[in-house]
């Protein structure tokens, strides 16, 4: 199981364009064109709302995204990952 973690890692790494990351980035995207068109065709309150629920979804996904690369480098100190000298 802690093989196949790294190997699929490793796999993802070497691939700039996967499914996930496209997929994460149009979700990005599509709310924050909702929240435009929101901003600018709504209310007051409209505006408030829609600019709150845009800014909690928007810290959600950036501490998914966090959570997923300490993950990532847990799972590679694990297994003794050799950084390359530009990794870092």
């Amino acid at each position: 199981m802690q093989r196949v973690a790294l190997a699929d890692i490793l796999k993802e790494e070497k691939s700039h364009i996967t499914l996930k990351r496209s997929m994460y980035i149009l979700l990005n995207f599509a709310i924050l064109l909702i929240n435009g068109n929101l901003q600018k065709t709504g209310s007051t309150t409209t505006c408030w709302v829609s600019g709150i629920v845009f800014s909690l979804v928007m810290i959600s996904l950036t501490a998914f995204q966090v959570k997923r690369v300490s993950k990532i480098h847990e799972t590679k100190r694990e297994h003794n990952y050799k950084y390359h000298e530009k990794d870092m």
